[in-house]
């Protein structure tokens, strides 16, 4: 027994058995009664999921595949969805992982846990805990799945059957997410064009863009996206329409992020930024020593 207890201990997968502990434990109190959380969970008592959804599409957003899971696993009770999240959230650091890690496997998973932790938790919490993560956190385990044969390619090896029989379900899934989708159709063209620059050619990345090109069209498509735009332009920003490409991209992609991790001030994220900045100059003087 102690063998086996020493093996498990100096085991590089032993700190996702911890983080499996600590999200479990965390999980327990959380509950779904509040904001999109409580909405969402009546829904089937009184709707046809399949109907909802189509009506979804034409009248508020174009997620209808994430909310096709969302809104069952809702409906099924919190136990479900804590199960599930907790699952997600695991799959997430080791996909991590797999993607990253080369070396020193043990010491860099627990990196990759702690900086998971030091994301705010309010951030998985602005329209109620499920709604969140059903919407981003669960997408962007999946899309970091869908990513995984690209590493293999890179590589040089071979990619297993069940890696499309995974990896095409999660990317579906994953591209449903509209910022993800863009992403995702930014990384796999990349890939692409670096493949056709060392003239070698998979079939599998094409397929992944083709994929995710059909999701971005059918998002970009989507008549209740464009009357969801409207009624927060209406709510929220009156002049939404007079601002420029540029201050649209400030807004969404710098003001809107670093309102949460700047500007509403978070001492564990200042600690963060300093320790990147620490480490990035400390690895330009090593370098610069090194010529």
């Amino acid at each position: 027994m102690r063998k086996v207890s020493r093996q498990l201990n100096d085991s590089h997968y032993m700190p996702f058995l911890y983080f499996i502990l600590f999200s479990l434990v965390i999980h327990f109190p959380m509950t779904l009664n509040y904001s999109d959380d409580a909405r969402f969970k009546v829904i089937l008592k009184n709707n046809d999921l399949f109907q909802w959804l189509h009506a979804r599409y034409f009248t508020w957003t174009s997620r209808v595949l994430l909310e096709a899971v969302m809104v069952p696993v809702l409906h099924a009770g919190d136990w479900l969805w804590k199960w599930i999240d907790v699952l997600m959230i695991a799959v997430f650091v080791l996909a991590l992982s797999k993607l990253f890690v080369k070396s020193r496997f043990a010491a860099c998973n627990w990196l990759i846990i702690l900086l998971f932790l030091l994301i705010p938790v309010r951030a998985f919490n602005s329209a109620g805990w499920a709604a969140t993560t059903c919407n981003y956190l669960w997408p962007m385990t999946m899309g970091l799945i869908a990513l995984l044969p690209l590493k293999k390619l890179l590589n040089g090896q071979r990619l297993p059957y069940y890696a499309y029989i995974i990896c095409i379900p999660a990317l579906i899934y994953a591209a449903n997410q509209e910022q993800l989708c863009v992403a995702l159709l930014i990384v796999f063209g990349a890939f692409i064009v670096f493949f056709a620059f060392q003239h070698r050619f998979y079939l599998f990345p094409v397929i992944q863009f083709l994929i995710t090109m059909a999701s971005f069209i059918f998002i970009a498509s989507s008549p209740g996206n464009h009357a969801r735009l409207m009624v927060q332009v209406v709510r929220s920003n009156h002049h939404f329409f007079m601002l420029s490409v540029a201050n649209k991209l400030e807004i969404g992609a710098f003001s809107s992020t670093l309102n949460h991790f700047i500007f509403t001030f978070d001492p564990i994220f200042l600690i963060l930024c300093i320790l990147i900045t620490a480490a990035v100059y400390a690895k330009i003087v090593i370098h610069s020593y090194a010529r």
